[in-house]
């Protein structure tokens, strides 16, 4: 007799492996004009080793050969000067972080160890430049090479970048209130004087914090991290609301904050949306009070994150969630990873049994986007298909390394 339970695992798992074949080829015929993790070639290297280390495309072999060639020869181009600066999206921080993952998968044969010392002084001297001019960002300022060099501290140099970090973080802080935040100079640029306290972990209040606690991770400048981070955990703390299904008041925190109004002034309340995704929304709280909760032994920190934990764990709807795409970024396929994070974390069997969930609706969001994608953004790591890759990879490949999601502050 056929077992109907092997049998349906078994289509499903066909699925799948369609899906991600389908998701290969859309990403091998993607070309990029610049040199960058999130929209360029070097997120591309990434999607391409583990596509050619776990599915086993000869193709994906030699492209990522030429891909590595091509960066490395331009690294010094006229033409590519971010690849000298230190941010995460673009510079020597993202690509830093990639080839420490080729080379822990031993993916191909090249000498590492060069470029990387390489690109630890690189980020270190860009680090004092980035909080010169008060870009704390994740993404976009000193936040992301920070996570980069706390993957370097075999090196004495990069020990001391670190310990000098914080001492300039503790001397950006800003007084509020209740706790502290910090600075950002790209969301000024972007919106001028006008701009509001961003929360998020792409861009804000958790994306600093979880740096910070990478440092704290490696036994450097704790005292002062821990006061940092106890002071931005009370920021956030203060911006909380209660939430109210019945009511579409789905999220505990607002996305950013305008500290000049009160929590239930217009403005602010206009902040407490639907989002919940990697970049934003109460999934950046719930990872945060978890890591710090655990590494700062602050038992109520944990059971609030528990507590927020299990709702965002029932929000599955698109109303409560604005799921709309598969992306990384702010779709279903960041939800999985990060559902998965907080698994990993805590070992709650209800986080595991929300990622399955947002993994199934990924499926069937890809069923539809491969049918028409926009073929210039297919290939972009958080707004195309190039993460998603790296999820499916990682659901069909119980053995395959997930060093990857730790670029998203996700390990």
């Amino acid at each position: 007799m056929i077992d109907l339970l092997e049998l349906s695992i078994e289509k499903e798992l066909t699925a799948e492996e369609s899906l991600l074949n389908r998701i290969s080829d859309a990403l091998y015929d993607t070309t990029f004009n610049n040199h960058s993790l999130l929209s360029g070639s070097i997120g591309s290297l990434l999607y391409a080793s583990y596509l050619y280390k776990y599915q086993h495309e000869e193709r994906w072999g030699d492209k990522l050969i030429d891909i590595l060639e091509t960066i490395i020869s331009e690294i010094n181009d006229v033409s590519t000067p971010h690849l000298l600066t230190a941010p995460l999206a673009y510079g020597a921080s993202g690509l830093g972080m990639v080839m420490n993952i080729l080379k822990k998968n031993e993916t191909i044969e090249i000498e590492y160890d060069e470029y990387l010392s390489f690109f630890d002084e690189l980020v270190c001297d860009g680090i004092v430049k980035l909080l010169d001019n008060k870009s704390t960002d994740y993404l976009y300022g000193s936040s992301g090479a920070v996570n980069y060099l706390c993957q370097r501290t075999h090196n004495d140099a990069v020990k001391i970048c670190l310990e000098h970090t914080v001492d300039k973080i503790e001397s950006l802080v800003e007084m509020r209130q209740k706790g502290i935040t910090f600075p950002n100079a790209h969301l000024k640029v972007m919106h001028a004087d006008n701009y509001e306290i961003d929360l998020s972990l792409s861009h804000g209040q958790c994306g600093v914090l979880l740096s910070l606690l990478k440092i704290y991770e490696k036994g450097i400048a704790q005292d002062k991290i821990k006061a940092l981070v106890e002071g931005g955990i009370d920021f956030l703390l203060s911006t909380m609301m209660p939430i109210d299904f019945e009511q579409h008041k789905y999220s505990y925190f607002p996305l950013k904050f305008d500290d000049s109004q009160p929590s239930d002034a217009m403005v602010n309340q206009g902040f407490y949306g639907n989002r919940l995704g990697w970049c934003y929304g109460d999934l950046n709280q719930v990872i945060l009070l978890y890591r710090a909760g655990q590494l700062l032994n602050n038992h109520t920190w944990i059971l609030l994150a528990d507590e927020i934990g299990l709702s965002i764990s029932q929000r599955l709807s698109q109303a409560s969630t604005d799921m709309k795409d598969s992306h990384f970024c702010h779709g279903t396929s960041g939800l999985v990873q990060s559902f998965k994070s907080l698994y990993a974390i805590t070992g709650l069997p209800i986080y595991q049994q929300t990622a399955q969930f947002w993994y199934a609706e990924t499926l069937k969001h890809l069923e539809k986007e491969l049918l028409y994608y926009n073929t210039n953004k297919a290939g972009e790591l958080l707004e195309g298909f190039g993460a998603t890759a790296l999820v499916l990879i990682a659901e069909l490949h119980a053995d395959s390394s997930q060093e990857w999601d730790a670029i998203f502050l996700l390990s």
